[in-house]
């Protein structure tokens, strides 16, 4: 079998290391390794293009091409003849961020995953119409990468007679064209991503944020493990699964899950009857079609139509908890917080993502709460307290939330007296997190102290003084 794998991300060592392990993985067939040789518009590790960046990047790929021992094909994006003045006309055209991310060229859709790269590198969820009046040329050449990187996989395909495609990532412009192109030629493709230290996920979707594929896969776990996993087991995984989420590998102290801040809630609020929207900082699904909310543009527009919504019932003191990640967000996005922030009303509690205050706390004190995808849904689930969520979430499948379907319905549930959703699905993330389930550990290499070795050897080059000097000059003199 002829296997095409791409790779935008040698610079990450995590991550590069799960396209060598399935370079080996497929040792028995014919692999082809796909890199960028510096004609992209920019990547996730090199989002300004910095030309002393790009030449560690080349050589690293000359030491990866060395080792894993299988053609290496460039994208060659410079060879690659369109009508760029047509494109450009119909780039002209997008004047805001519904503009952007309705852009399409042919079945390619350019314009979400540039509006991916393009929020990843303001750290924000959305873009302000004073960035497009001021980045026309950012947002042409990020389309122009992508539509050409896509003609470019099609071609590569067709010639070597491709039968399936690996790609990282999927959802920039810098990735996701090569899974659209094998789509286009009715080629099978996956994408893939380190998840963890040795272990790797694969998802038959153009991205691996597809939502559908995000519910198929805990449709999955659930359907396979349902009868194979006691009553008591699965109670002991998503209690497992919940203390995991408060303080254990992921790290919640970042979250605003401090055991130091458990004082600080009746200092600070003390406040009975709370409705609570807990916002989540999950840019990197931004612009996605499948992740869009059927009622609001984004969770701010959402908070400002709830709050400002003169049917809201005054006996409901309304909290919004902006997430403890959004201290890192990008001005375009804290533009949209203080506005917010900047909202006074009676019965309306702002907590800000700097606050020192438990969200836990916040929490347990809510007779509901609002979400916009945020996963505190399965710490509200075991705490019995109603969920209304506002946009595609993971806890979808579950089927334990309140899915209004519009803003009327918003405001009633908030107004009303409603009831905590049961389902026994809730344990399906739980169980994908326990069981690993469509995660690969490697065979091939090993890590210690998160470096990667393949036989004993690292996989990462280490430079010469001769090398480390030359690129130090080029970034004095070019950067």
């Amino acid at each position: 079998m002829n296997i095409l794998i791409y790779s935008n991300i040698i610079l990450w060592e995590d991550q590069f290391a799960s396209t060598f392990e399935l370079i080996k993985r497929f040792k028995k067939h014919n692999v082809y390794l796909l890199t960028c040789d510096k004609s992209l518009n920019s990547c996730p590790a090199n989002a300004k293009k910095l030309l002393h960046i790009c030449e560690i990047c080349q050589k690293h790929k000359s030491n990866y091409n060395k080792k894993s021992k299988v053609e290496n094909i460039s994208i060659n994006l410079k060879d690659i003849k369109i009508d760029e003045k047509k494109i450009s006309k119909d780039i002209d055209k997008i004047k805001n961020f519904e503009d952007l991310v309705s852009f399409y060229y042919y079945d390619l859709p350019a314009g979400e995953l540039a509006s991916s790269q393009l929020c990843s590198n303001e750290t924000s969820y959305k873009l302000d119409d004073n960035f497009f009046l001021n980045n026309k040329k950012a947002i042409y050449f990020e389309i122009l990468s992508a539509i050409k990187l896509y003609l470019s996989s099609k071609k590569i395909i067709k010639e070597k007679k491709i039968e399936k495609v690996y790609v990282w990532n999927g959802r920039r412009s810098s990735d996701g064209p090569v899974n659209f192109a094998a789509k286009n030629l009715k080629v099978a493709f996956k994408s893939y991503i380190s998840n963890e230290l040795g272990r790797y996920t694969l998802v038959r979707g153009e991205k691996i944020h597809s939502y559908t594929e995000k519910m198929k896969k805990f449709n999955d776990a659930y359907k396979y493990y349902e009868n194979k996993v006691s009553k008591n087991e699965k109670i002991e995984i998503f209690e497992e699964y919940l203390k995991l989420k408060k303080k254990g590998k992921f790290n919640r102290d970042k979250l605003g899950y401090n055991n130091n801040y458990t004082l600080n809630f009746k200092k600070k609020i003390n406040k009975k009857n709370l409705v609570t929207f807990f916002t989540t900082s999950g840019f990197e699904f931004a612009g996605f079609s499948d992740w869009k909310s059927p009622i609001y543009l984004d969770q701010y527009d959402a908070i400002k139509k709830i709050i400002l919504d003169t049917n809201l019932s005054k006996k409901f003191n309304v909290c919004i908890r902006y997430h403890p990640h959004l201290k890192d967000a990008g001005k375009i996005e804290k533009n949209s917080i203080n506005e917010i922030m900047n909202i006074k009303r009676e019965n309306l509690i702002q907590v800000s993502y700097d606050d020192e205050i438990d969200s836990y706390d916040i929490l347990e004190n809510s007779l509901k709460i609002i979400t916009f995808g945020s996963t505190i849904s399965y710490e509200a689930y075991p705490k019995k307290i109603p969920i209304i969520c506002l946009a595609p979430s993971y806890d979808d499948q579950a089927g334990f939330t309140y899915k209004p379907k519009s803003h009327e319905e918003v405001i009633s549930l908030i107004n009303t007296d409603i009831k905590p959703k049961e389902n026994k699905k809730s344990i399906s993330h739980a169980l994908c997190n326990k069981k690993k389930f469509h995660s690969f550990g490697y065979k091939n290499l090993s890590n210690i102290d998160g470096k990667y070795l393949y036989k004993g050897n690292k996989l990462r080059l280490e430079f010469s003084f001769y090398f480390r000097l030359k690129n130090f000059l080029i970034k004095k003199i070019f950067n």
